[in-house]
């Protein structure tokens, strides 16, 4: 298992440049471009062990590690898992919660599937089952925790993001920030 070689409580203390860097330096050049990025939540953490090749990387100060490898037949397909996450509610900055996945777009993800477990109000949908979210409240966004508040990460990161196509016809989220 490799560690990235900084503290990471401040978003800004690791700039996005300083960690492609070292993640390429860690990784062989097969896992350098992952298509799918994919974030366990609670319980998936076990889908590591289908990971073949898997190079698993963490941050200090953080309780998440990102797996890279292959999944799937054959050659397999390049992913990044991201292990364990942290959340606003635990006390940390959305623009540090946030920052997995943007270096996950930053790595060229094509496809981001985001898991979690949930709760259902609709008495019908019976515990373990999975769903595909098609909508959703942002709720935190409505108090004033947005990721997007704060200073400018940069030009490539847009202050606004339009999300009248934040999720495609087939009911999974683009990934385009």
């Amino acid at each position: 298992m490799a560690v990235l070689d900084a503290d990471h409580t401040d978003p800004l203390s690791l700039p996005f440049e300083a960690t492609l860097a070292k993640l390429a330096s860690l990784l062989p050049e097969k896992l350098r471009r992952p298509q799918v990025g994919i974030v366990c939540g609670s319980g998936l953490n076990t889908l590591a062990a289908a990971i073949r090749d898997k190079v698993e990387v963490i941050v200090p100060g953080h309780k998440s590690s990102l797996a890279f490898g292959l999944i799937g037949p054959g050659e397999g397909v390049p992913v990044v898992a991201m292990l364990g996450r942290l959340h606003p509610y635990e006390g940390h900055k959305l623009a540090t919660v946030v920052y997995p996945i943007r270096v996950m777009a930053r790595l060229g993800i094509k496809n981001l599937i985001i898991t979690n477990a949930a709760g259902a109000l609709n008495p019908d949908i019976a515990v373990g089952t999975i769903v595909v979210v098609q909508d959703h409240l942002a709720l935190p966004n409505m108090t004033g925790m947005n990721p997007l508040l704060g200073p400018p990460i940069g030009p490539n990161y847009p202050r606004f993001l339009p999300l009248s196509s934040a999720y495609s016809a087939a009911g999974g989220r683009r990934c385009g920030f």
